[in-house]
């Protein structure tokens, strides 16, 4: 399966690797998880509510959110899977875009990458990007990345 490596060196292996997949899904199409949640953001202790606020302090922080726990934020992402998995009916949750997008290796190079501020999800394809790449999560724009 074609993975992009995550920039703070993990690899895309595991549950970091797991959990940066999950939040870049999230990010890419938070507004339809805050839709399929009934999440207004009135309410500070829904998942998505909780993860907003563990990443957000940290926005415009290039390096991967430093200082916070990382099984902390896996935690938080596997809420949020949850959620939508009960509000949707979806298996795959927030986790299944490393499924989703596997292509084979020589198959069909990816160029074009957009990398998360925070340094700590995985980040979108080009093809998954519309308008101003900007993270959904922390707020900051995503930034634009040739791989070689």
């Amino acid at each position: 399966m074609g993975v992009l490596p995550i920039p703070d060196g993990t690899g895309a292996d595991g549950d970091a690797g797991l959990t940066a997949f999950g939040l870049a899904y999230i990010c890419g199409h938070f507004a339809e998880i805050r839709t399929d949640l009934g999440d207004d953001s009135s309410d500070p202790d829904t998942p998505l509510q909780r993860l907003l606020a563990a990443v957000q302090p940290h926005t415009g922080q290039s390096a991967a959110l430093s200082g916070a726990d990382p099984s902390g934020l896996e935690a938080l992402v596997d809420a949020v899977h949850l959620a939508v998995v009960r509000a949707t009916g979806d298996a795959w949750g927030v986790y299944g875009q490393a499924t989703r997008h596997a292509t084979l290796a020589g198959v069909a190079p990816v160029e074009i990458v957009y990398r998360c501020p925070l340094g700590v999800c995985a980040g979108r394809l080009r093809e998954e990007v519309t308008g101003p790449a900007r993270c959904e999560v922390g707020g900051g724009p995503l930034r634009r990345e040739r791989l070689s």
